[in-house]
């Protein structure tokens, strides 16, 4: 599935591991962020319509953070023993190109957290079903905000990142997807955090800070959660991604 990412931060950038002894971490709830959001969500499968099922990434910076521009994150889905059709999104899947979305706009809330974009960010995603596994999923994140509204995030400070929004479309009903009642874990693994070239500092965070997972359909799923090695990556600039 691939999405335009529009970005106003086409910066060449150099990738770096936020240190040991950092404070920062990563958080993924259910509908807000951190311990403030829900850590399980279930839903009854009776309905294409309605408000969306919404997974909120958020995070605690590093130091030395001064010139914030964007972000990219990695979320790994794991369903059973193979994604069932429900949980295939894009071009040639069940459920289509119009599924899934990505939100960066916090302006009309949640409000619990910090929101550093302010309704300016811009960006897409990238979703891979099955994904080095025939019961995994891929989902990739990008945001920016455009050049010259950068700033300094604080250390000790939540914020957040993104929204997923999941939504009820092809759930029941003729031409349905099946699937959607089977349980889910998901895994925010990482997230990069990228300034201008000169700052030569986008530090990569993969330190869960109160909980980088939530499950779906499930209080909990045994080996919950199934986490999926992550790569360093030097990106040449946050860029048109993947949909």
């Amino acid at each position: 599935m691939k999405q335009l990412l529009m970005s106003g931060a086409a910066l060449l950038m150099a990738a770096s591991i936020a240190s040991a002894g950092d404070p920062s971490g990563i958080n993924l709830s259910w509908d807000d962020c951190g311990t403030f959001g829900a850590s399980t969500k279930n839903f009854a499968c009776d309905a294409n319509t309605g408000a969306s099922l919404t997974l909120v990434g958020s995070f605690t910076p590093p130091a030395n953070i001064n010139q914030f521009l964007g972000i990219d994150a990695q979320i790994d889905i794991t369903v059973g023993t193979q994604i069932p059709d429900w949980w295939k999104h894009g071009a040639g899947f069940c459920r289509g190109t119009t599924g899934l979305a990505s939100s960066f706009d916090f302006t009309s809330g949640p409000f619990t957290c910090t929101d550093f974009f302010g309704g300016q960010a811009l960006g897409g995603f990238a979703y891979e079903p099955e994904y080095a596994s025939p019961n995994r999923a891929r989902f990739r994140i990008q945001a920016a905000i455009p050049t010259g509204t950068e700033g300094p995030l604080t250390v000790g400070t939540q914020y957040y990142a993104f929204k997923a929004n999941i939504l009820k479309s092809k759930t029941t009903g003729g031409g349905s997807c099946a699937g959607c009642l089977t349980e889910a874990c998901i895994v925010f693994n990482s997230l990069q955090l990228f300034q201008p070239l000169e700052a030569n500092n986008d530090p990569f965070i993969t330190t869960e800070e109160d909980q980088n997972w939530v499950t779906y359909q499930s209080l909990a799923i045994l080996d919950c959660p199934a986490n999926t090695p992550t790569r360093n990556r030097t990106w040449g600039q946050v860029k048109s991604l993947y949909r």
